[in-house]
């Protein structure tokens, strides 16, 4: 079950940045920025809450691009159509974040719980 970030929560403006950054970092860096934060910003909620989010969102697109690479074509078009959904996705998140707003990604796997 995910964690509920009331609106009463107080949501200081350094973790609001750091959301931020991960998000946007997870355009660049795949996984990394968001392992990193959810090693060590474990006391943090919604740092926590946010790097979780991105990192279930990069693995689930390091799956689907893995399959999508081995098909000729067809598969490869999809791969760029599925980059170009990160861009939107980490962009939007990333104002949300700002706004100290929780984001959930359309269709990522959630396998961190």
């Amino acid at each position: 079950m995910r964690p509920s970030l009331t609106p009463s929560t107080v949501i200081s403006t350094d973790a609001k940045n750091l959301a931020t950054l991960v998000f946007v970092l997870t355009l660049f860096f795949s996984f990394i920025p968001s392992l990193l934060a959810y090693c060590f910003k474990k006391e943090d909620e919604f740092v926590c809450v946010a790097a979780k989010e991105a990192l279930n969102w990069s693995i689930t697109l390091l799956l689907l691009s893995t399959v999508l690479a081995w098909i000729p074509f067809l598969g490869w078009i999809l791969a760029g159509v599925l980059y170009l959904t990160n861009v939107i996705c980490c962009i939007l998140a990333a104002l949300n974040a700002s706004k100290g707003l929780s984001y959930r990604f359309p269709f990522a796997l959630r396998l961190i719980a």
